[in-house]
């Protein structure tokens, strides 16, 4: 394995790939999913606010790729507020007990604390620099609080190879977390994070090793014949049945009410939660 990316920052894509997910739960779960971990890396610092996020989702997988995501997160200045001034100091000015067993549980040097005022009176303060936390120990607890709170309608009890019982929407069967070029170590639902993806069941390639981050979507498209973003999808399928209702002769209409004679006609428009249990059904849609 690849040791962790020398880079300060690059992309990180996070994908798991399961047997076939729930059709109409599919892009609210991974659309959880990209948030989920965007978040957890958002507040551990290794991602900025405004980082770019592109969420994918196909019946076996649910992934994400952030654009910008640190290796280690910046050191940051934490500021902890300790007993008053007048707690702290008896009446020939030296440190009391109080002051002392405080200062001891921060780790904090008396000499080197700080007075400052809390709104209300004066206070004393500890001022010390935390190191930016690591993305290789940050990414394990940010990918199970995130599969944690996924919006799964019904979970699965499944059994792993050495008997281990876990839960999940569906089998899980495969794990990738790569930061630019580099495997992050993880490992979720008894999988431990590669670099291997799958193509469609039988069109694509079946084995496909992701090089780099950004290489995902094009991999999968031209090698494993999948559309992996359920939006690009979605328009792929909706170009390829309106060419079609054009070359008949006809349009695409959702189906209208009942209306009198004198009525005005309504505007076509798709049926959307059609087209989007058809995406949900669908890896890499072609015109026949």
């Amino acid at each position: 394995m690849m040791q962790a990316s020398t880079l300060t920052m690059a992309p990180l894509l996070v994908e798991l790939f399961t047997e076939e997910l729930p059709p109409r739960a599919l892009n609210a779960l991974g659309e959880a999913f990209g948030q989920g971990i965007a978040e957890g890396l958002k507040s551990c610092g290794l991602a900025s606010t405004d980082a770019g996020q592109q969420v994918f989702a196909t019946p076996r997988r649910l992934a994400v790729r952030i654009s910008e995501v640190l290796a280690q997160a910046p050191d940051r200045v934490v500021e902890v507020k300790g007993p008053s001034v007048k707690v702290g100091l008896d009446s020939e000015g030296q440190p009391t007990q109080a002051l002392i067993k405080w200062a001891e549980r921060q780790g904090a040097p008396i000499a080197e604390l700080t007075q400052g005022s809390d709104g209300k009176q004066s206070v004393f303060l500890w001022r010390s620099t935390v190191r930016g936390e690591l993305l290789s120990h940050a990414i394990q607890s940010v990918l199970e609080q995130t599969l944690a709170r996924l919006p799964i309608p019904k979970l699965m009890s499944y059994q792993l190879d050495d008997g281990t019982t876990v839960s999940f929407v569906r089998p899980a069967h495969g794990l990738i977390v790569l930061h630019g070029d580099a495997i992050i170590p993880a490992n979720v639902l008894g999988l431990a994070a590669g670099r291997l993806t799958h193509g469609h069941r039988f069109q694509g390639v079946a084995e496909l090793p992701i090089g780099h981050a950004n290489d995902y979507e094009n991999l999968l498209a031209t090698e494993g014949r999948v559309l992996a973003s359920f939006a690009g999808r979605r328009e792929r399928i909706r170009m390829l049945l309106q060419n079609e209702a054009q070359a008949l002769g006809a349009h695409l209409s959702a189906p209208q009410p009942e209306r009198s004679a004198n009525a005005p006609l309504e505007s076509d428009t798709t049926n959307d939660a059609l087209l989007d249990e058809v995406t949900a059904l669908s890896s890499g849609p072609v015109s026949t």
